[in-house]
């Protein structure tokens, strides 16, 4: 296939473009890289729509699963019913820590950590039961901690950095908006480019996301699909 005409580009390729294109040395490359990585963990948390992910987890016999290494924020938490999600429910306030037996990490239930939890219909607990089951978010330890009686695998869907390695592959789509940051930010950051430069620079970067943007625009058939998604009777989250 000729060169320019696929739908995947090399994150290498595009950085080593950028620095052949504004004249910049080979020596700038780890430099014009790493801002590389940042504008792309930028276009996948605000920009983009397909960096949303799906992995199968499954849990430990503490009903543990650890968020994957690319993650930047989790959008469902799902078990598999009748061939589709069934999201499960975020519970706030689960105990969502562990103990140490012996040298072994558990979880006490005399300690409120896996006891079973009741929702009603009213006063502290109310809300509508999920009987798939709960989950919580646990941040500093970077995993989910789970309460349920359903199954120990479930599904993730998650927004990704998209990035592991700099041999990975981004859509093209993205390769002017994320140039336009690298030759920005290498302005930002040179305390002998000109102000107005700079300004000028992100000036650019602004339009690129703007057309970026524009390829992502809801159409009347997707936001008519999205409202249905939406109004089915799914559990309260």
């Amino acid at each position: 296939m000729a060169q320019g005409l696929d739908s995947l580009v090399r994150l290498s390729d595009v950085v080593k473009e950028t620095l052949w294109f504004t004249d910049r040395p080979s020596s700038d490359y780890r430099k014009a890289y790493q801002h590389a990585i940042n504008g792309y963990r930028e276009l996948a948390k605000h920009h983009l729509a397909d960096c949303v992910r799906t992995a199968k987890l499954t849990m430990d016999s503490n009903y543990i699963a650890s968020f994957p290494d690319d993650m930047l924020q989790w959008v469902k938490v799902s078990i598999s019913k009748d061939g589709v999600k069934w999201p499960l429910t975020q519970k706030r306030d689960l105990i969502n820590t562990t103990s140490t037996v012996y040298g072994v990490e558990t979880r006490d239930e005399d300690k409120g950590e896996g006891e079973k939890i009741y929702v009603g219909g009213y006063g502290y607990n109310a809300g509508i039961e999920n009987r798939y089951g709960y989950f919580i978010p646990d941040y500093e330890n970077r995993r989910f901690i789970f309460l349920t009686d359903e199954r120990r695998t479930v599904y993730l869907d998650y927004s990704s950095i998209g990035i592991s390695s700099d041999a990975d592959l981004i859509p093209v789509i993205t390769k002017d908006a994320l140039q336009a940051y690298i030759v920005w930010k290498l302005a930002f950051y040179d305390a002998k480019v000109p102000m107005n430069d700079k300004m000028l620079k992100k000036e650019i970067y602004d339009e690129e996301i703007l057309k970026l943007e524009s390829m992502y625009s809801f159409n009347l058939d997707t936001l008519r699909d999205v409202l249905n998604d939406v109004a089915t009777g799914l559990p309260t989250r």
